[in-house]
């Protein structure tokens, strides 16, 4: 049975930021006569096996690649527009060309893996492996629904602190190999 938008009321596939794009596959699908459960299958969406989920998270790691891409390079690029234009003078705009392109670069390392933050996140909630709600109410409310949330900021900039100070400035194997140092060879806080 082919629709347009392929709905499922019963699961939590609604959630995925990538999805407005699978609807619209759907849409392409329904004209070029591919089978809806094909694209399920290779997008990961619903429990269809562990070669599925592959596709799945393959398939959501690419799109927020891409999307991370989109916003580095054209919303970066607006914003470095509009600072120069109102904020001639600031510091940013005072870099070298060559020291701006070493940034990008070292920058552009880390994306693969940043990338993967988003689709742990999806697989987990396609699981049903994640505490999420679809609102305040079924979370309990207001406040618990803020506590719950600090609480998950607070935890974030821990692991984020410990993860950055443990792996990359202690661990002798992540000193090495993850090249963290790069970024620290910016002196002054408007070089990067």
């Amino acid at each position: 049975h082919k629709t347009i938008f392929h709905s499922r009321v019963d699961s939590v596939e609604s959630m995925y930021l990538y999805q407005p794009v699978v609807n619209s596959i759907f849409a392409i699908g329904n004209i070029t006569s591919v089978n809806n459960d094909d694209i399920d299958y290779y997008f990961g969406i619903g429990n269809k096996g562990i070669k599925s989920d592959l596709f799945g998270i393959l398939s959501t790691w690419t799109f927020y690649y891409l999307m991370m891409h989109f916003l580095f390079y054209v919303i970066g690029g607006i914003m470095k527009w509009y600072v120069n234009i109102i904020w001639p003078e600031a510091g940013t705009n005072q870099i070298s060309a060559e020291l701006t392109s070493l940034h990008i670069k070292s920058s552009e390392i880390a994306f693969p893996l940043y990338t993967f933050v988003p689709v742990l996140g999806d697989f987990l909630r396609k699981k049903g492996w994640s505490s999420t709600c679809e609102s305040m109410e079924e979370c309990g409310g207001i406040y618990s629904s803020f506590l719950s949330f600090f609480i998950f900021l607070v935890l974030l900039e821990f692991i984020v602190f410990f993860d950055h100070w443990y792996i990359l400035h202690v661990w002798k194997w992540g000193k090495k190999h993850l090249k963290h140092d790069v970024h620290h060879q910016y002196e002054a806080s408007d070089e990067m």
